[in-house]
């Protein structure tokens, strides 16, 4: 189940369906609208805002990872950001790595981009762009038809 805030926040390198044409995936670039998540310091903590689903893990790893429950899906209950680890064959590692993902994805939440400082154009740069628009008007009038009475 999300959450009204997880559904609306998304990544910035995350892909998402098109609203209007669901065959297209597109690039999000949105950031939080809300104050940045503050996370505390221990792992211990953090395990304590979130669930802690276990699952059999899927792909290579024989017969341990297929019959024991070491893959680890972690849902931040503040913030509705999931991560899921299935890479070790170790819960106690993939919880691990899971939240290390987890404070990955929270802090690029966090992430306010600089104020952009818009710069003003140098002196030259102007000149060359109006050099550029002459010339390109000067090809332009050569195209035209000759008048009747340039004669």
């Amino acid at each position: 189940m999300r959450t009204l805030r997880a559904s609306w926040l998304s990544l910035p390198d995350s892909r998402s369906q098109s609203a209007f044409r669901g065959e297209y995936a597109k690039l999000s670039c949105m950031t939080s609208p809300f104050p940045p998540t503050v996370l505390p310091e221990s792992d211990e903590e953090l395990l304590a805002e979130c669930d802690v689903d276990t699952f059999r893990a899927s792909g290579k790893g024989g017969q341990h990872v297929n019959t024991t429950e070491s893959a680890v899906r972690l849902r931040h209950r503040p913030t509705g950001v999931v991560t899921t680890s299935q890479a070790e064959r170790s819960q106690h590692r993939n919880k691990a790595v899971a939240l290390r993902n987890l404070r990955r994805k929270i802090e690029r939440l966090n992430y306010r981009p600089p104020p952009r400082i818009p710069t003003r154009a140098t002196r030259s740069s102007k000149q060359r762009t109006l050099q550029e628009k002459a010339a390109h008007s000067k090809k332009k009038q050569l195209r035209a038809k000759p008048r009747a009475d340039d004669d």
